[in-house]
């Protein structure tokens, strides 16, 4: 990744929009089509489209970054078609639902910038430092993040006053394209929101109403971590129903009070558990001081992506010894934009904490206990019943499942065969061995022989 540039080439975006269209006629191929409103885009020559948006004015543009060059225009012909921006006098925009960047602004370097986040970040938040260091590198990957196929969230996870909504409002404003949303929000909008502006989600209060794994919400978030896994949704039109994909794949910045039901949304999340503010230096409102620091920072920071974009290699971080898979996908494009080997070793060091608490949360878990009961039964084909009612034994009944439910589990989350005799349901350990050895790993952390 660049480091050090020259300052952006702005001479060929004036300030007055008239002049502005009249200068660039010359450039712009004339056509009658007219396409449909661009937020940001690549264009086949390599060219970044931004939307950039004048809050005092109400007025959005195009800046556009093509080898070194900042350029402003007020409409763009991509394939015989004129685009233009999003109307400035869109509810989302004046409302601040959606944040754009005002243009470019200078920077000294990576790093430079990086110490300018972090410290702001620390100006108006209580976090601790491995995940202070964790937020300032999340913040500029997201405006790189359409270059991965895979990321992580950030979560803050506490009680009322704990400083939650704070951590969204001072991480996520300097996010790329943050998209606020609270958690009384329907889903029809943020499912548009996010297909359409491919921003961050900036989620307060995510399990007032959706803690269900089965809720639209938590499906953003499982199908969001990962690249090209569009939600379906039947879409009315002229009294007919047509299906629809939207892409939510994008950074997210989520506030809970409680953990997830699901596991799979927890293991995407690096969390911070949010403590009463301690420090006195901290201002307890966020003033036009803040506001101004974060357009500054925002417009730095699309410098970054117009320099960055092109210069970052998915591939350039190889595999990552004794962290799983699922982490390994959502950490190694986060490092891969950190340069200094010292907050590469601390964020490594701060996911093999999270790695230990997941296994710890997993092992303890009524799944895990159910498996135990399953292994150590002397039997070589247990029924459904004989492990329902072993758990329940040792237990004391403190933990207990129908039998269907036990079923259940068996078959969909360890995968493992049953077989309908007189007496039961019956999993057969010898036929169910390489499965069993794969699972004990997992949820128990055990290395099984193929004969237990």
């Amino acid at each position: 990744m660049t480091k050090n540039h020259a300052p952006p080439d702005t001479k060929n975006a004036p300030n007055d929009v008239e002049a502005l269209e009249k200068s660039n006629t010359s450039r712009i191929a004339k056509t009658s089509q007219k396409g449909k409103a661009i937020i940001s885009d690549i264009l086949d020559d390599g060219t970044i489209v931004e939307t950039i948006y004048n809050p005092v004015r109400k007025k959005t543009n195009f800046c556009l970054y093509k080898d070194g060059k900042v350029q402003r225009k007020n409409s763009i012909v991509v394939h015989g078609k004129r685009h233009y921006p999003m109307n400035g006098g869109a509810d989302i925009l004046t409302a601040g639902a959606v944040r754009f960047p005002s243009g470019v602004e200078e920077y000294d370097s990576f790093s430079a910038l990086y110490a300018e986040i972090r410290e702001f970040i620390h100006t108006y938040l209580e976090i601790p430092d491995d995940y202070e260091q964790i937020a300032a590198y999340y913040v500029m990957f997201s405006w790189v993040y359409n270059r991965f196929s895979e990321l992580a969230y950030l979560r803050a996870l506490g009680d009322y006053g704990s400083g939650k909504s704070r951590f969204l409002q001072v991480i996520g404003s300097l996010c790329y394209k943050p998209i606020f949303a609270l958690g009384a929000s329907s889903a029809s909008p943020i499912f548009r929101l996010l297909s359409e502006v491919k921003g961050t989600l900036i989620f307060d209060e995510a399990d007032l109403r959706f803690s269900d794994s089965a809720s639209t919400i938590i499906k953003i978030l499982n199908a969001g971590f990962m690249k090209n896994m569009p939600i379906l949704r039947a879409e009315s039109h002229n009294k007919s129903f047509h299906p629809k994909a939207f892409h939510v794949f994008g950074p997210k910045l989520i506030a809970t009070r409680e953990m997830f039901q699901g596991r799979a949304t927890e293991s995407r999340c690096f969390t911070n558990i949010m403590e009463p503010c301690l420090r006195t230096d901290i201002p307890l409102n966020l003033g036009e001081q803040f506001n101004e620091k974060v357009a500054m920072l925002q417009n730095k920071l699309l410098l970054f992506r117009f320099r960055n974009y092109h210069e970052i290699n998915p591939q350039e971080i190889p595999r990552i010894q004794n962290i799983e898979p699922r982490l390994q996908q959502i950490v190694q494009p986060l490092l891969c934009i950190v340069p200094d080997e010292t907050h590469r070793q601390n964020i490594l060091t701060f996911v093999a904490q999270f790695q230990k608490q997941l296994h710890a949360d997993r092992y303890n878990s009524r799944e895990a206990f159910l498996l135990r009961m399953f292994i150590e039964l002397p039997e070589e084909k247990p029924t459904i019943k004989m492990i329902v009612e072993r758990a329940k034994c040792l237990s004391h009944g403190e933990i207990s499942f129908s039998y269907q439910k036990a079923g259940a589990i068996i078959r969909n989350t360890f995968s493992l065969r049953s077989v309908r005799h007189e007496d039961g349901y019956r999993i057969c350990k010898k036929q169910n061995a390489k499965q069993l050895i794969r699972q004990a790993q997992k949820w128990l952390g055990e290395t099984l022989s193929m004969n237990s």
